[in-house]
Parts: structure tokens; sequence; C-alpha cells
């Protein structure tokens, strides 16, 4: 399966979808509160996200994810740097790990983002 998917902006420019900045954009609009559960590969944060560019079911992990069809997953795509780190958050997080919130990851992938500009 080759997976082609454009995200547009609001001038309709192109934004790569597995760009720190794509992902950014679509955490501003998830309610800052909402919870995730980082631990539930196919909800998890980056499950969430990526279903919507991908419009297809799809497992995560900490490094690859997979889209699924007929119960059998048929792709391996790495994650971009950084992205499993700011969906995780600091280690203080895992021992609660149905406290994730979106703004909290927001906060984390903006971060990511300065760096990635600023190299």
């Amino acid at each position: 399966m080759n997976i082609v998917s454009v995200a547009f902006d609001g001038e309709n420019k192109m934004t790569d979808p597995f760009s720190t900045e794509a992902l950014v954009e679509w955490l501003r609009k998830q309610p800052a509160e909402g919870l995730y559960d980082y631990g539930d590969p196919c909800e998890c944060l980056l499950a969430q996200y990526i279903q919507t560019v991908v419009r297809a079911p799809i497992c995560v992990s900490s490094r690859h994810w997979c889209v699924a069809e007929s119960d059998e997953f048929i792709t391996d795509n790495s994650l971009p740097a950084g992205w499993d780190d700011l969906s995780l958050g600091p280690p203080d997080t895992i021992e609660n790990h149905f406290s994730w919130t979106f703004g909290q990851a927001l906060a984390r992938a903006e971060a990511l983002l300065a760096k990635e500009k600023s190299q």
C-alpha cells in the first residue's frame, strides 16, 4: 500500500503531514485537557493523529506505525524523530499513564518544533 497524503493550512499551502509543524497544528485543535492513553497502540495520541492523515485504521509502536487491513498489518513506517518522546512525556507521567493530555503534548511538540527550526 503506497500512502500519499497532503495536508493543507488555511491558505492551501502544502504541509508535510509527517512534519512536526503539521502535528502541532493538529494538537492545537484538540481539547487541551483531553486525555489520551499512550499505552493503547490504536488510540494513543500518535495513532489518533496518523489515522486522520492516512484515513485508515493504524497501530503505533514507539518507533513505527502500521496500517491494518483485513486484520493484518500490511505496512511498516518509521515515526518521525522525537514524536514518541513528545507523546510519552517525562518519566513521571509513566507512573500515571492515564493522565496524558493533548495540552501537555502540544507544549512538548512546540518545543520540538522550535528545536527543529533552530538547527
